[in-house]
Order: structure tokens, then C-alpha cells, then sequence
């Protein structure tokens, strides 16, 4: 197998990638909590939410489908359906536009901003989504190089934009610098990668693969959203039932479990390409015998951000964020059962059984805002985490059972999960139980590195 198409190479790839991305929270929270407040933190957060929530909407996530497609199409064609459901995105966006305008009031009261700034929310979200297609694009066609660029280059760019826009804000007001900065650069790149897919196929779109695509990727919308609202309703709800400052708190340290998260939606990026090919192939001995060093992998990284992870919270963050050091292994284990349960969710989307995928989150998402409900009251941040561990918890099992059960000829038993959930969870006692002795957890986190060592040799591979 050529390097460029070795699962471990692009994971490598997909790791520095996806840390840039998805741990940017924890890489510029240094920046961050300095020059902004608490407050707003928690007014930018939730501005980031609002978005990424527009953004599966309005996109109608027809980038779901350009996996399952790459194997069923040849590369001419291929093009062909990218563009041509990429439109079908852009008629979502101006759909979105419409209502959005129409409920402006509502919009601008709850991101505090004003009414005329929603364009400019509604063309941010979309930019998301023409960025988020284009890695949908990349992974497709395993071009982890350029997809390496683009998320270093637009990461990096954003964090300066922001930065440098905030300089021009008045105090209590740099979250307004930091929506500027975050939009300006969105909507500049998803134009560009909007053009490069359209304009070499512009004579060639067609509308005959939306009725697949709609009938695909629609239940995706559901399941995305919900898949969101797992991981932001509660900073909103802290937000609104608590403070902002609370909301900010717990978004920047809920970000210092993310390393884990990265490591996971890195992986998992290279895995289900190889994945999804050894399923239509019909190999089930590679897909076990690799799902099981997968899990090793993942197992141990977990276990050992457990031991460490208070002294980068306290190296990272400003004082006044450490009290979020107290759920933040909630947070990993949450992450963990995320790894877990994509495990049968991918099992459902290569089986094409997307509704029973949407539903199942759907249920997670009404569940998670019920138990936050009645547990922010009582526990705050803590009472937060602990409510949404627990529906990830519910999702997972649920998964399961759908895949196991409906859909049917599963690969793995129970015993493949237990290998991994007993050592995270005797880890995330373990981190509570020693969080005052440094030198015991981190004499742990290298027996565990040593381990992950050891296992890496001995496989040759990631997975």
C-alpha cells in the first residue's frame, strides 16, 4: 500500500490537522481568557453555536453523503454529484436567509447583537458549511495534505483575525471583535471553495442525485443538529439559567477535554474510509482485528490525558477558570462514549440506515436539555457534565442495540467495549482520587505512554 494510502499515515495527517481545528479552543485559550472575560467568552461561544447550528441547517449536510458516493461512482461523475448537491445547499441557504430575517428579533436579543449583523450571521454559517464540504471532499478522496493546509491555514488565519479585530472594541465588547474576525475569514474561503467546485462543473449540474441526496442526507440534518445541541445546549443553558460568566467558564474548560475529541474525530476520519471500503468488500477479520488495535489506541491516550490533564488546565488558563478542573474528566469520559458509540453509527451509515441514526440522536439531544434542566439548578457546571455524560452513556447503548439487533450481522460483542470502558473509567477515578498527587498521576501517565509505546511497536500501525 503507497504511503498516501496507508490509515496511519493520514491519520498522522488528520491528527495535526484536527488538533488545529478542533483544539484551537485549547491551544489560543492562553489569548483567550486574557483579553476577554469570562462574560465574553460566554457570549462568544454561544455567538459559535448559533452558527455551527445554522450551518447543518442551512447546508442540508448533503456532504454526508460524498463518502458513501465516492464508491459508488467514477471520478468524472463524482465531480458531477459534488457540485450538483452542493447547489442544493446554496437554495438551503437562502431559504435559511429568509427565515432567519424574519425571526431577527429573536436572534439578535439572544447573541446580543444587532439586527443588522444577521446577514452576516446566516452568510458565517454558510461559509462553515462550504468549508465543512470541502473536508467532507478531501477525506472522500484522501487528500489529507491539502485538507492539513487548509485547516492550519484557516485556523491560524482566524485566531489572528479575531485577535487583531478586538483591538478596535470597546471594553466588555471584544466578543464583537471576535465575531468579526471569525466571519470575515468563513465567508472569504467558503466563497472560494464554493467557486472551485461549481465553476469547473457549471455545465454539468444536474438535479437528478437530489432525491438521493435528500433522502440520504436529510435524517442527517437531525442527526447533526441534535449531535450539536449534545454539546452546546448546556453552555446555553448555563448561560440563561445561571450567567454568562458561568457559561464561559465551562465552554473554555469543556475545550481542555477536546485534545481527546480531536484525537478521535482524527482517527476516526482515517479509519472509516478504510472502513467503509472493507465493509462493501465484505472483510470482516480486517475490520476487527483493526477496530481492536483502534480501540487499544484510543483506550490509552484517553487514560492518559486523564493523569495530566489538571497542569495543562492550570499552564493554559487564567485562575479564575480552575474550578472547571473539577468535571473536566467527566468531560473525557463523555468524549470517550462519543468513540465508543461511532463504532455502530458507522456500521449504520455504510448500511444506509440514516433515519434510525437521527432518531437515536434526536432522543439524545431532548434527553440531554431535560437532564440539564433539572441538574444546572442543582449541581451548576458540574451537574451539567454529569447530565450529558449520561446521554452519551443512553446514545451508545442505543446505537448498539439498532445496529446489533435491527439492522443486524454486527461485528462486535460487548466484551470488544468492556476491553476499553473498564480501564477509562478506573482512569477517571483514578484522576479524582490522586488529582493532589502530581508525581503518582503523572508516574501513571508514563507507565500508560510506555504501554502505547509498546503497542504501536508491536502493531506497526495505529490501527
Amino acid at each position: 500500500m503507497k504511503k498516501s494510502e496507508s490509515a496511519t499515515f493520514r491519520s498522522i495527517i488528520y491528527i495535526i490537522s484536527t488538533f488545529f481545528v478542533q483544539g484551537a479552543t485549547v491551544i489560543f485559550s492562553p489569548v483567550y481568557t486574557r483579553i476577554m472575560t469570562p462574560d465574553e467568552n460566554g457570549y462568544y461561544s454561544v455567538y459559535l453555536s448559533v452558527v455551527n447550528m445554522i450551518s447543518i441547517i442551512c447546508g442540508l449536510q448533503t456532504h454526508g453523503s460524498l463518502l458513501v458516493k465516492k464508491n459508488e461512482l467514477d471520478e468524472d461523475e463524482y465531480e458531477k454529484y459534488c457540485a450538483s448537491v452542493l447547489v442544493l445547499s446554496t437554495v438551503g441557504y437562502f431559504v435559511s436567509i429568509l427565515i432567519i430575517f424574519l425571526t431577527g428579533d429573536v436572534f439578535a436579543d439572544f447573541l446580543a447583537v444587532k439586527k443588522d449583523y444577521l446577514f452576516i450571521l446566516a452568510s458565517h454559517a454558510f461559509g462553515v458549511y462550504c468549508i465543512n464540504f470541502a473536508y467532507a471532499y478531501f477525506t472522500a478522496c484522501q487528500k489529507v495534505v491539502v485538507y492539513l493546509v487548509v485547516s492550519v491555514l484557516l485556523t491560524l488565519g482566524t485566531f489572528f483575525l479575531s485577535v487583531f479585530f478586538t483591538f478596535f472594541c470597546a471594553p466588555n465588547y471584544k466578543y464583537m471583535g471576535m465575531y468579526w474576525g471569525s466571519a470575515i475569514l468563513y465567508i472569504g474561503v467558503g466563497v472560494i471553495k464554493w467557486l472551485k467546485f461549481m465553476l469547473p462543473q457549471r455545465h454539468a449540474l444536474t438535479m437528478k442525485y437530489w432525491r438521493f441526496c435528500i433522502d440520504y442526507s436529510f435524517p442527517l440534518i437531525f442527526h447533526n443538529l441534535a449531535s450539536l445541541l449534545l454539546v452546546q445546549a448546556d453552555r446555553i443553558m448555563i448561560k440563561h439559567m445561571s450567567n454568562p460568566g458561568e457559561a464561559g467558564i465551562y465552554s473554555i474548560c469543556y475545550g481542555m477535554a477536546l485534545p481527546t475529541s480531536a484525537l478521535w474525530s482524527a482517527m476516526n476520519n482515517a479509519w472509516k474510509t478504510d472502513y467503509f471500503r472493507k465493509q462493501y468488500e465484505g472483510d470482516i477479520d480486517y475490520i476487527r482485528l483493526h477496530s481492536r488495535r483502534y480501540l487499544k489506541t484510543y483506550t490509552l491516550a484517553t487514560m492518559g490525558y486523564l493523569m495530566i490533564f489538571p497542569e495543562i488546565v492550570r499552564i493554559m488558563l487564567a485562575k479564575e477558570y480552575w474550578e472547571g478542573i473539577a468535571f473536566i474528566p467527566l468531560i473525557i469520559v463523555n468524549c470517550y462514549f462519543i468513540f465508543l458509540y461511532s463504532f455502530p453509527a458507522n456500521f449504520e451509515i455504510v448500511n444506509k440506515k440514516t433515519k434510525g441514526l437521527s432518531t437515536i440522536t434526536v432522543f439524545g439531544a431532548t434527553a440531554n436539555i431535560a437532564l440539564n434542566y433539572f441538574m444546572i439548578p442543582r449541581f451548576g457546571m458540574t451537574g451539567a457534565a454529569l447530565a450529558t455524560l449520561a446521554v452519551q452513556i443512553l446514545i451508545f447503548i442505543a446505537h448498539d442495540i439498532l445496529a446489533r439487533y435491527y439492522i443486524g450481522q454486527y461485528h462486535f460483542k460487548w466484551s470488544f467495549y468492556l476491553c476499553g470502558i473498564i480501564p477509562v473509567l478506573i482512569g477517571c477515578a483514578g484522576s479524582y482520587l490522586f488529582m493532589d498527587h502530581i508525581w503518582i498521576r503523572w508516574g501513571l501517565a508514563v507507565v500508560i505512554g510506555l504501554l502505547a509505546l509498546h503497542k504501536l511497536i508491536k502493531d506497526k500501525s495505529l490501527f
